[in-house]
């Protein structure tokens, strides 16, 4: 039984918290950290500092204006449920519309409180074409100002009263 938990935790961790910018392939360092339990690691606090990193090293990837031969691709390798739920909570662009919730069920224990990504578990799809969405999308993150950025305290547990307030 061991051995299937450790599979399947490597393919968690090798294609949704640490996966490079393929989307299917995952450094080997990783694989130390199955090796025992007990090394007391945030997973969380590692997929974060791993998204950054990824983040820096795509912009820095990037097209290269001058020398069009030398142009990489910034693809973008990490976390992107969290990336992706973090841009619709604070950017005003490419959201999509949330279509309600079901009630929580806390299974009699008040300590059980759903995920910030609860809020977006039903959300209306996007129509259209694809590629027309995305220049589009670029364009209204090109025309954004620091003010459209939503900034809100939050922590991660929390009533769901509080995150599905009516406006």
């Amino acid at each position: 039984m061991q051995q299937y938990t450790r599979a399947y935790l490597w393919y968690v961790v090798s294609r949704a918290l640490f996966s490079d910018g393929t989307g299917v392939n995952a450094s080997f360092m990783w694989l130390k950290l199955f090796a025992g339990w007990e090394h007391g690691l945030s997973w969380g606090m590692a997929a974060l500092a791993y998204l950054y990193c990824q983040l820096d090293e795509a912009c820095r990837r990037g097209a290269n204006p001058r020398n069009v031969v030398e142009s990489k691709e910034g693809n973008i390798g990490g976390p992107m449920l969290l990336l992706s739920i973090w841009s619709w909570e604070h950017l005003p662009v490419g959201r999509p519309t949330p279509k309600g919730y079901d009630p929580w069920d806390d299974h009699d224990d008040q300590d059980r409180m759903p995920t910030w990504a609860y809020k977006w578990d039903k959300v209306e799809g996007f129509v259209g074409n694809s590629k027309t969405m995305y220049l589009h999308y670029c364009n209204e993150l090109d025309i954004m100002t620091p003010e459209q950025v939503i900034l809100v305290e939050t922590c991660f547990v929390f009533p769901v009263s509080l995150v599905f307030q009516k406006s």
